[in-house]
């Protein structure tokens, strides 16, 4: 297979995957590398590949350490010219991940039975901690009847944060809000349709533990 060093052409998967496995040779192989030198898209690619053969092969029960040890040193210290290759191609992984952040892992989602509070807001009720997902719930019996119900979040000074619909079952308007607050007051406003203001709650986000 001929691989074109034009910009805008990047060789196959195929390809690369050959090249993580050490089977390309001669001329394929310097056009390989003279390409990966230059494009990041497949230095991103080959370190994809190099991460995935390694955890498939982790995963072998079978596989014998001394060749697990022997596969990461082929594979995270080549020598030669793979070397070099191989350094920018990390540094590209790396600059990729610092550049669209790291996803925060999955966090249980934290029920929060809504009060509505003449006096302001109470420090002992209507809390949830931060960095949590949040499910709202509001008695039915607690607010004029609607045929339908939405919910939005807004910070202290009204600030939009989230705004949601809601759903009606055995007495209880609920709402799932997939947002996770920082610290802070928030007020939660319970709306009917056409944006009639039915309730506002204040709710008070404390610091994860």
């Amino acid at each position: 297979m001929d691989i074109r060093l034009v910009f805008h052409e990047h060789p196959s998967e195929d390809i690369w995957e050959e090249y993580a496995f050490g089977r390309l040779t001669g001329e394929k192989l310097a056009k390989t590398e003279d390409h990966l030198l230059l494009c990041s898209r497949c230095q991103a690619t080959l370190v994809e590949i190099d991460d995935y053969i390694r955890l498939m092969k982790a995963g072998t029960d079978d596989y014998p350490r001394r060749a697990k040890r022997h596969s990461a040193a082929v594979l995270l210290f080549p020598s030669g010219r793979r070397a070099a290759v191989a350094s920018i191609a990390a540094a590209a992984f790396v600059a990729v991940i610092a550049w669209i952040g790291v996803p925060d892992p999955p966090t249980a989602s934290v029920s929060v039975q809504l009060l509505s509070l003449r006096s302001g807001m109470d420090r002992a009720t209507n809390r949830a901690p931060a960095k949590h997902p949040l499910d709202l719930h509001v008695p039915s019996t607690s607010v004029p009847a609607a045929p339908a119900y939405s919910f939005e979040i807004v910070t202290a000074d009204g600030g939009g944060v989230w705004s949601g619909e809601a759903a009606v079952k055995d007495g209880t308007i609920s709402a799932h809000m997939p947002k996770r607050l920082k610290s802070g007051t928030y007020w939660v406003r319970l709306y009917a349709p056409q944006s009639k203001l039915l309730a506002e709650y204040g709710l008070r986000i404390q610091p994860a533990p």
